[in-house]
């Protein structure tokens, strides 16, 4: 497993693009994995002490809707000792 979990959601392919950016600058894919939240639970981002968070906004500022769904689910992660950097595109 790599040593840093970045979720991304995109609907026009442009937060995704952003995402492989920041795999390759932080060292490839041994190194940073990319989760498109539109196919996983919440669970998934407590197997990542790293995490990163790429989420675009739309209209003036609505959520992204691959994030729709786990939104509300992420009260649930411990996030206690863990990093997290979030980026966002519009």
């Amino acid at each position: 497993m790599s040593q840093i979990g970045l979720f991304v959601g995109s609907t026009t392919g442009k937060t995704e693009t952003a995402a492989e950016t920041v795999q390759k600058e932080f060292g490839g894919e041994d190194i940073v994995t990319i989760l498109n939240v539109a196919d996983i639970e919440a669970s998934e981002l407590e197997n990542y002490d790293k995490i990163i968070i790429g989420c675009p906004t739309w209209d003036i500022g609505a959520l992204q809707s691959d994030w729709e769904g786990l939104f509300d689910d992420l009260d649930s992660i411990d996030f206690s000792g863990k990093k997290v950097a979030y980026f966002g595109t519009g």
